[in-house]
């Protein structure tokens, strides 16, 4: 598991931790991966995590509102599927159910207005198939976090309490009520740690398993 706090400039980054550990989860469930469907909510270019599991699964759409990230998925995961937009929106017009859903989500807030994954979360029963998963970031350590920014105004309106160091009984709790009121049972919920900051753990991988 890497540090970024001690990475430099130049420095070749391995991000593949966090998502090696849920796959081996999956494995343990002794899920048919091999068989399974995948949707990349933000896909980038690739090369992160989703061309692990894109190795895996049986077909994968991935989205991106760069083209030349597409492209690049395009290289290194030739059976991907890409669509171009903003995830937010195409996910609204997707007309299909997924067996894995994916959302590699960025941190703070993105140019449309939108942080994190909360947005997302009402949109995920009309996209995951029963018995599904699905598996975003959470922030529970923000470095060099005010409370104060709209980002931290966001966080605390959503968590409903100080964000700035949330604990993983209080996440697993959250979202399994979270969950609850969009009418998805999570069978179990598991954080898997997948970066540190100043030697703590900030950046963990959440898995949902849905009955």
């Amino acid at each position: 598991m890497i540090d970024i706090s001690v990475v430099t400039p130049n420095q070749t980054v391995d991000r593949t931790y966090g998502i090696k550990q849920v796959l081996k989860q999956l494995t343990l469930d002794s899920f048919n991966i091999n068989e399974s469907t995948a949707l990349d909510i933000f896909a980038g270019d690739g090369s992160y995590c989703s061309y692990l599991l894109g190795d895996k699964v049986k077909s994968i759409d991935c989205i991106s509102i760069d083209q030349s990230d597409l492209n690049n998925i395009n290289q290194i995961i030739p059976k991907a599927t890409t669509i171009l937009g903003d995830s937010f929106q195409v996910i609204k017009n997707l007309n299909k159910k997924y067996d894995i859903i994916f959302c590699d989500n960025a941190q703070g807030i993105i140019p449309n207005g939108k942080s994190e994954y909360f947005d997302l979360l009402e949109d995920i029963p009309y996209l995951i198939k029963p018995g599904g998963y699905f598996i975003h970031n959470i922030n529970i350590l923000p470095y060099n976090f005010d409370p104060n920014s709209a980002w931290g105004k966001l966080r605390n309106k959503f968590y409903g309490r100080d964000s700035s160091n949330l604990s993983l009984n209080f996440i697993e709790d959250f979202h399994t009520n979270k969950m609850s009121t969009l009418g998805l049972k999570p069978e179990y919920i598991k954080l898997f740690p997948r970066e540190k900051f100043n030697s703590k753990i900030y950046l963990y991988f959440i898995l949902y398993k849905f009955n």
